[in-house]
Formats: C-alpha cells, structure tokens, sequence
C-alpha cells in the first residue's frame, strides 16, 4: 500500500511540475482571443484610399477602374472594307483601319470584352479576322470551315471561344478556340439560317439566336452543346434582323424586313414585348445592327442602304437620334461595343484598423476572380502611431507580395497597433480587370495593463459620497474597477470597494460609498485590473460636511438693553461656527443678514444692539479647507431690553474759558475761616451764658 501511495505522489508531483512550466508563463504575457478584421462592402473599401480603381460599379467589388471613352465600332458593309468607331461622349464617328478584304451579307463584329473584335468577312467567303484596338491593325485568323452568307452572325461568350453561325440558308454552328486559333463544328441549329439570322450571348452558359426569314428563336446550351427552341418572335423576322443582351434578364431584338419593329425578350418569362418603334419609316433592313452599352443604352444602324444611327433609352423606352455614320450602311453591316478599357493597374490602400492593442498577426486571406492576365496581391503596413507607414511583403522589405489567399504575416509585424493592408490589382490585357471581393486579416491582442483616470467625487454629504472615474484604456479585454479611500493622502489607503463590472476603454463608472466621518477629508483613486494586471488613477479628494450645531444647544441671552450672550456647541466634524441676523425675519442664506461671528468658538456676545428689538439668530457649520458647509443650521431669536437711565448733564459754561478746578484747594481757606467763627462765636456764646447765670 505505501508503495502504491509513493508512486501516485511521484505522478502528482510530476503534473504539478509541468503545470507550473506551462501556465507560469503565460500568466506573464496574457494574450487575446484571435480576432478577424474583415472588409466586403462598398462602404469598408471606399473608407480607405483608391486609385485608378473602382467600387462603384459593382458594390461590394474592387475592380481595375476604366479611362477612356466608350465606343461602338462599326462595318459598313455594303461590299466596302471601311470601318469606324463611334465615340459615345463627343457623339462623333472617326474612320479606322479597313478590313483586309470587303465585307458583304453575314458580316458580323463581336467584341471579346478586352483589346480585340473578331469579325466575318461574310459574301459568301470564308474570311476571319481580329482587330487590335490598341494598335488599330486587323489579322486574319483560321478561315471558316465554309463560306459564310446572309444570316451570318458572330459572339463571343467569355474570354476563350468565339461563336459562329455560318447563314445562306445552311444550319451550320461552330466554335473558333482563341488559344489554339482553330474551328470546331458544334451541334447545328434547329433549321436553317437565312437573312436575319443572328446571336447574342447573355452571360452565363446560354447563347441565343434568330432563324431568319421564321419566326424561329433558339437557346443554346454551351456546356450541353444543345439547342432548345423558346417562344417564337411576334412575326417573322427578316433581312435587318439583329439581336443585343443587356447581360441579364432581357434580350432585344429588330425584326428588320424594311419595319419600325423593336422588340424585348424576357429571358425568365419566355415571353417577348413590343418596344417603342425605331424612328424612321420605311425603316431597318439589310445592315440593320443592334449593341448594348451595358448602361441602359442600345445603339442601333438602320441599314436599308441609309446612313441614320440611333440611340435607344432602356428606362424611357424611347429613341434618340445621333449623328450620321459617315457613309451608307447596307448588307453586312454590323455593330460591336467596347467600353472603356481598365488601367493596367491599380490600389487600393485601406483606411487605419486599430486592433486596441499590441497585437500578434497571424493570416491575410482574400477572395478574387482572376481572369487570365490578371492578379491580385498584397503588403501590410503596422505601427503604434498611427501614422507611419511602412508597406512591406511576406519577407519584410517593399519589393515582394502576398500572392497567396491564407498566407501567414511576417512575424515583424507583431507588437504594433494599428495596421492597414495594400491590394494591387493589375491586368495584363485592358479589356478585362481582376475583381476583389473581400479581405480578412486575423490577430490577437496582447493584453496590456489598463489605465484609469480618477474623477471629482460628487454628492458629497456627512457621511456619504459618489466616486467617479474613466477606463481610459482596458489594455486588450474588459476589466473590472474599483476605489480605494482614506484619510491620509498617498495612501495608505484601507478602505476599497468591491472588484465589480466588466468595462472596455472609454467607458466611466462609478460608486456610492458610506459610513464616512464627519466634516473629514478623504483622500481616493480609481483603480481597474484585467489579466495584465492592476492599474491605478491619479489621487483625489473631497470632504464631508460637518453636522449642524448641536440640536438644543444655540442660545441667545439678552445682557441689557445693547448686548445679547450667544452660545452653541459645536455639530460633529465642525471646525467653525457661522452665526449671522436680521430683524425682522431668519437670515435666508449664509450671505442673507449681518454677520455676528464666524470661528472656532462656542459663545459669542454680540454687542452695539438696539435696545427693546428682537434678533433673529441663525447658525451653520464649516469646515475649512475645501469650505465644506452643514446642510442643516439651528435659529434662536432675542429681544434686548429697555433703554438705560440718562447720564448727568455736565456743567456748561457760558462764555470764557472753562478750567479743570479742585474743589479741595478751593474750599479750604473757607473751611478754616469758617472754622475759626465757629471757635470764637462759640467762645462769646458760652461767656454770655455765664454772665447771665451769675445775674
């Protein structure tokens, strides 16, 4: 049994030992629970600093911004080579570099949203080209397996293949590889193609088209390689016949065939509307041309061998007439929009993150759509200043990036406050950008030691008083407060109260405390404690009030008709005594009446009183030092008494001079005359008296 008892205290012992190397130190350094900073939204992006890019467009997104104008590019057709751009913003055509050959019926445009147009020469040939916009040069491309006529039409449905249907009345579709620069025969359309074929691409894995010369509308599934039919069009559709996608939900479409007719496809409904009509009539026919400028606008040539373009409002579903293409438009005439093209590169550097404290980081994660020819990366700046930056990479120096989603940060970065991130966005090809949708960053704080900032004490009375302070920084997670008190100051200090609450920086709080002395000078701190540690705010203090005089004890006592005795004792926690009066009525106020006496003693005679009159007598109590006043004050009143006996009225002198006389050296001689009759008439009295005696 002992040995058992010796070998569970040696296992005691030892998770005991490694208890204290694990916990110990982590007691010394506490540390934060790990926090995410994340920005997604418009208003998180826009609240740092952009260039050349743009948040507007799409929110939530950091896109490549655009510079330039928009434009529409155009064929003449009409078994010519020229070729023009439309500028959107001067309203003005200029002429470009000519095709290679001359485009007839079936000639098409379509933009791949970056630097190129392809285009088919249509006329019954096999002619396929691209054009540069940056370079304003045409290259022929792999021709068309077979010769393209009337009903031709072109789209391009992302960056990697570009579409065709072949028309002259043949059903033929196929698919042009732009990276392997060669055609496939995809699944034929439903019935064959005449004038008024054409195709719109409107996102997503569906390309749509009209038959031509029917009513025919179809869907066609690029990942299925499939078609399906949809609701047809109102009527049939002829030469002139042309199709647009906003991108989204809805489709135009001319019917051409020398009409007015405009119409709009409702993609989810399967159901097709009229449109206000096109502005001229007779009106579209062969080179009628549709485009959307991805901004509620579809520009539109009417063909039928005339030079009018025009302008449709998707919100005013109305028509607008702008300036004349510089030549005829006829068969093969075609339309393709370009947008402005996006920088090749650009910024954004967000706004200040605090994470409130010294902070270990740990990972930045992003999500992105990168487009071949773009990227997203990334530096990080950190201070504890808030104001220098520093943008560095992964290894700690400017000249490298962040490239991968979840990388962990430099290490160099811990111990700082504040930090900001940098996103580059570049792209390789003007006509597509890289899109940022968010951005996380993960850390956690090292917990500090708070600070606390002591407050005046307020409602003070006798024996109670309010304590205030401030969390003015809770060093990385809520803490608790608390005061301590007492009567010396710098401590120490014996009185506290309780460890309570659970407050983060800026917060205030405070505490009623009681059972204080009397007219007594205290002296506090706030105090406030978290995993850290405990911190303390700057000493205060603040002073009871005294007690009033002593209930029963002010008297006053008439000593004659000009003195009235007064006497009190003092209230607890007094140091002096406040005694003013008035006839007539109670001083109202400490400033109320005159004042009779105001020190440390306990009676006073007030004197120089009017005789026969009542005084009114109030006392308070203060303390000195912070002029601490008795909320209470005790009255007495006394009525002085009648008016003394006259005084004797002195002598007065009527003219001359008055002298001081004394009277002992004035009477004297008399005295001793007098004295000297008295002998001798009394010496004759007594002679006289004998003589008769003897008769």
């Amino acid at each position: 049994m002992q040995l058992i008892i010796r070998k569970l205290c040696r296992e005691l012992l030892r998770v005991l030992v490694v208890a204290i190397f694990v916990f110990l130190p982590l007691g010394g350094n506490a540390a934060g629970a790990d926090t995410t900073w994340t920005q997604t939204s418009q208003a998180d992006f826009e609240s740092g600093a952009l260039y050349k890019v743009d948040t507007s467009t799409s929110p939530g997104d950091v896109k490549l911004a655009k510079t330039g104008s928009n434009y529409v590019y155009a064929f003449r057709g009409n078994g010519t080579s020229e070729f023009w751009r439309y500028d959107t913003s001067a309203n003005t055509w200029s002429g470009l570099a000519g095709a290679p050959q001359n485009v007839s019926a079936g000639g098409a445009l379509a933009y791949d949203g970056g630097n190129y147009i392809y285009a088919l020469g249509g006329g019954n040939s096999k002619y396929f080209w691209r054009y540069s916009i940056t370079a304003n040069t045409w290259t022929s491309l792999t021709s068309t397996p077979l010769p393209v006529n009337e009903g031709g039409s072109l789209v391009c449905a992302g960056s990697s293949y570009v579409y065709a249907l072949r028309g002259g009345s043949k059903s033929n579709f196929w698919r042009y590889s732009i990276a392997s620069g060669t055609w496939s025969s995809r699944v034929g359309v439903p019935s064959a193609v005449k004038g008024g074929g054409a195709l719109t691409y409107a996102g997503g894995d569906y390309i749509y088209a009209l038959g031509g010369m029917s009513t025919s509308f179809w869907k066609y599934s690029i990942s299925g390689n499939s078609w399906s039919s949809r609701a047809s069009a109102p009527s049939s559709v002829g030469d002139g016949g042309s199709l647009t996608s906003d991108g989204g939900n809805y489709i135009y479409a001319f019917k051409g065939a020398n009409t007015v007719t405009f119409w709009r496809y409702n993609i989810s409904a399967n159901s097709w509307a009229a449109m206000a009509d096109t502005p001229a009539t007779p009106c579209v026919n062969g080179g009628g041309a549709l485009a959307y400028d991805k901004s509620g606008r579809v520009y539109a040539l009417r063909g039928n061998n005339q030079d009018d373009f025009w302008n449709y409002d998707v919100g005013a579903n109305s028509w607008s007439v702008k300036a004349d293409t510089p030549a005829a438009v006829a068969y093969g005439g075609a339309l393709a929009f370009q947008g402005a093209l996006y920088y090749g590169s650009g910024n954004l550097t967000s706004a200040t993150y605090d994470t409130g404290n010294a902070a270990d980081f740990g990972s930045i994660s992003w999500t992105a759509t990168t487009p071949p020819g773009t990227s997203v990366k990334f530096q990080i700046a950190t201070n504890n200043d808030s104001s220098t930056w520093f943008f560095k990479g992964p290894d700690g120096t400017p000249a490298t990036y962040y490239t991968s989603s979840g990388a962990a940060i430099w290490s160099g970065h811990d111990s700082d406050r504040y930090i900001k991130y940098q996103a580059l966005l570049i792209t390789a090809d003007t006509g597509v950008t890289p899109v940022l949708q968010d951005v996380s960053i993960t850390y956690s704080q090292q917990i500090g030691l708070p600070t606390v900032m002591t407050s005046d004490a307020t409602l003070v009375e006798e024996s109670t008083a309010t304590l205030h302070g401030t969390l003015t920084y809770d060093g990385g997670e809520p803490c608790q407060y608390r005061f301590e008190y007492g009567t010396v100051s710098g401590g120490p200090y014996p009185l506290s109260t309780d460890w309570t609450g659970s407050l983060t920086t800026g917060q205030s709080f405070s505490v009623d405390i009681t059972g204080l002395g009397k007219g007594t000078k205290y002296y506090f701190r706030a105090e406030a404690k978290n995993s850290a540690g405990t911190a303390s705010g700057p000493e205060m203090e603040f002073l009871t009030k005294p007690e009033a005089p002593v209930d029963g004890t002010f008297t006053a006592t008439p000593a004659n008709g000009t003195q009235i005795d007064l006497a009190w004792t003092k209230g607890e926690g007094a140091q002096k005594t406040m005694i003013r009066r008035k006839i007539g009525g109670f001083p109202v106020d400490r400033d109320d009446g005159d004042l009779v006496y105001f020190d440390t003693g306990t009676s006073f005679s007030d004197t120089g009183l009017s005789p026969s009159t009542t005084y009114y007598y109030r006392a308070w109590s203060e303390v000195t030092g912070s002029e601490q006043w008795s909320d209470g004050y005790l009255e007495v009143t006394a009525t002085t008494g009648e008016t003394p006996p006259e005084p004797p009225v002195p002598p007065v002198a009527v003219g001359g001079i008055v002298f001081p006389v004394n009277k002992a050296q004035v009477l004297a001689p008399w005295l001793g005359m007098i004295s000297v009759f008295s002998l001798f008439a009394g010496g004759v009295i007594i002679r006289i008296a004998r003589i008769r005696k003897r008769a």
